[in-house]
């Protein structure tokens, strides 16, 4: 008895295990797909990918930005920051000091943020239906492979694409306001940099900001702005 126990348990065991594998979103919201978790491996490994190839070429022999550091620890610096803006908003460097290129690399990706996670999570819904008690979980792998990729470019558009209005707008009053607050340091060029910086930061709810020292630089905005 033990043993027909032991069997049916380790039946219902590969029952489950089998079910997870040909139907991991269908139980869990981030076990995706092996095809999905590829796509999502290569947009994160390319996104960094990226940001390393702009930070290393540009910044890497800055002696402002990179001042007192050897060049191991420049190499490490550079890899950290580059990882670090996609969601942590850790910094080991003055930010303050970064160049244009790095800096509009690093708000591309800031406000891409999470969207890889959560365009792969909204495309790969399954919707599980149920015909004379026996559970149906939709077309074959190859099937759900094309669906899935249509679903992923429209989940994407969608995604980039929402509250763009509202957020341009708040982006034109915070510009229109800053312009006239004589407590905000730096240039014109510095300031609306400074200030799209902050933006991406804050959508892609990462933390990261172009001050000098250990706040952000929106301390220095008008209540209003903030």
């Amino acid at each position: 008895q033990r043993k027909v126990a032991s069997l049916q348990s380790d039946h219902r065991r590969v029952r489950v295990l089998d079910l997870l594998l040909k139907y991991p979103r269908t139980c869990y919201s981030h076990l995706f797909p092996d095809y999905a978790t590829k796509w999502l491996g290569l947009a994160t490994v390319c996104l960094i990918g990226v940001q390393l190839l702009v930070f290393g070429t540009t910044s890497a022999n800055d002696e402002d930005l990179m001042q007192g550091t050897t060049t191991s620890e420049r190499v490490l610096a550079v890899a950290f920051q580059c990882i670090s803006s996609r969601t942590a908003g850790f910094t080991v460097l003055n930010l303050d000091l970064l160049p244009c290129a790095p800096a509009l690399v690093f708000m591309v990706c800031m406000w891409i943020s999470t969207c890889p996670v959560a365009v792969i999570v909204k495309s790969t819904v399954r919707q599980v239906h149920t015909k004379g008690g026996e559970e149906l979980y939709g077309a074959s792998t190859d099937t759900r492979h094309e669906e899935d990729a249509g679903a992923l470019r429209s989940q994407f558009s969608n995604f980039m694409s929402d509250n763009i209005t509202v957020l341009a707008v708040l982006l034109l009053v915070v510009l229109a306001v800053e312009d006239q607050n004589p407590q905000n340091p730096g240039d014109s060029g510095k300031r609306l940099m400074s200030i799209l910086f902050e933006f991406a930061s804050a959508y892609g709810t990462v933390g990261l900001s172009m001050c000098g020292a250990a706040w952000s630089v929106c301390k220095y905005w008008t209540r209003h702005s903030q």
